[in-house]
């Protein structure tokens, strides 16, 4: 595979995809993110017959991303691509409601990948309502972007969550959109919450509190801290692993109900 050195090069691959008409993907470009991985040395690209192949190198597995003319060109055009990649761990999200992502997940599982996990989307219109002020939040500083990475890296899968780069936090931090609460002394970061904002909609990309500190309303604090955030929207959104009862629990209590949109994730292990 080629490494991807700068984002121009993904804009100019990815027009190319357009031009052709290949529309089955699960590939959705993102300048931020992307720059990022090209900087760290981690995106790379290859070209099989009618698909377009992106991957990010994480520790132990890569990613792969595609931009197809259809299923069954993916499904002649993957068993390709691992004839020359096979020896590598890979990880795809095939994203989208069933009729658009059970033929892609047809085309990988004809290829040798088994599912890992299933999570949906859930999202709620904005509620309008008063905000109080959280006691205890706060936005994070450059201070904490190696201490949150650590507890991503710590309690949330990999392979599952398409886990941030360390230059990923650190914008999220500078956006204003990683709100955090703070232990006495010592104690450190006891949770998290990490966010995008736009006009329109609030995505919620991470909501974490530490095993230690649960059962002390630290998550609830966290949540409302970004519904205020996020009140000028007019919709939000996150997605949730299927079978986390316990996360959809809370989530319905705070107005999100599912919707109509999977991500299976599938892997392949190295032959």
């Amino acid at each position: 595979m080629r490494l991807v050195s700068d984002w121009d090069t993904v804009v100019s691959l990815v027009a190319s995809c357009r031009n052709e008409g290949l529309v089955s993907t699960n590939f959705f470009p993102d300048e931020a993110r992307m720059s990022a991985w090209c900087r760290d040395g981690v995106f790379f690209e290859e070209r099989c017959g009618g698909t377009q192949f992106f991957a990010r190198k994480q520790p132990g597995f890569h990613n792969m991303y595609f931009t197809s003319k259809s299923p069954d060109t993916l499904a002649v055009d993957l068993r390709s691509f691992l004839q020359a990649n096979g020896n590598e761990r890979w990880i795809a999200d095939l994203i989208g409601p069933d009729s658009v992502r059970q033929p892609l997940e047809s085309a990988f599982a004809s290829c040798g990948f088994d599912p890992l996990t299933t999570l949906q989307r859930m999202g709620r219109r904005t509620s309008v309502g008063d905000f109080p002020q959280q006691p205890g939040v706060e936005r994070a500083n450059s201070e904490d972007a190696t201490n949150v990475k650590a507890l991503l890296d710590g309690y949330f899968v990999a392979e599952e969550e398409q886990l941030p780069s360390l230059d990923e936090v650190v914008r999220w931090i500078d956006s204003g959109t990683l709100l955090l609460v703070r232990g006495e002394a010592g104690d450190g970061i006891l949770g998290f919450v990490i966010f995008d904002l736009s006009p329109a909609t609030l995505y919620l990309r991470y909501w974490c509190v530490h095993p230690d500190s649960r059962g002390r309303g630290v998550g609830g604090r966290l949540m409302k801290a970004m519904f205020a955030a996020g009140r000028g929207t007019k919709r939000q959104y996150f997605w949730v692993r299927t079978d986390n009862e316990n996360a959809i629990t809370r989530y319905r209590h705070y107005g999100f109900q599912f919707e109509p949109m999977k991500d299976v994730v599938m892997t392949h292990s190295p032959t």
